[in-house]
């Protein structure tokens, strides 16, 4: 296993503690954060904690992939990641945007279960700034936050 050893030091060696990151959970990190940031920056805090929580409710469902890889990079369903037209698949953070590290903390908050979940289960989410796609009903409704409306589609 390839990983990075991180230590965290609080007052004195007896209360230092090292972790094991490996290469795989700083990429499902990063790569979820970019994902995060290209989709909801401009959403309020919890609306971008949603968000990465539909992405992670994905995985309850072999249908949308096993890994947070397969789920990020299924063609059009983040289409800030996938698709040629969006205009947001050309956009990068930079290390000093705020939303991006707020993006950071959200994905490896969620990921690792110590950021609750609003959204009891919903899978998918769309903008208000479009027409409502044809998957998204009442029945599927969970919630709204900020622009984005929330559902539990499941596949």
């Amino acid at each position: 296993m390839v990983g990075i050893i991180v230590r965290f030091e609080a007052e004195g060696p007896e209360a230092s503690t090292s972790v094991t990151v490996t290469l795989q959970e700083q990429a499902d990190v990063a790569f979820s954060a970019l994902c995060l940031w290209r989709e909801a920056r401009s959403e309020p805090r919890e609306g971008k904690i949603a968000v990465m929580w539909s992405i992670m409710n994905r995985l309850t469902s072999p249908s949308w992939g096993n890994t947070l890889m397969a789920v990020l990079f299924q063609r059009l369903q983040y289409s800030s990641l996938t698709y040629y037209l969006d205009p947001q698949l050309a956009l990068w953070p930079t290390d000093n945007d705020a939303s991006w590290q707020e993006a950071l903390e959200i994905a490896d908050g969620v990921i690792e279960a110590k950021i609750e979940n609003p959204i009891s289960g919903a899978d998918s989410y769309f903008s208000d700034s479009i027409v409502r796609p044809k998957w998204a009903s009442d029945q599927t409704f969970v919630k709204k936050i900020g622009r984005h409306e929330f559902h539990k589609v499941g596949r």
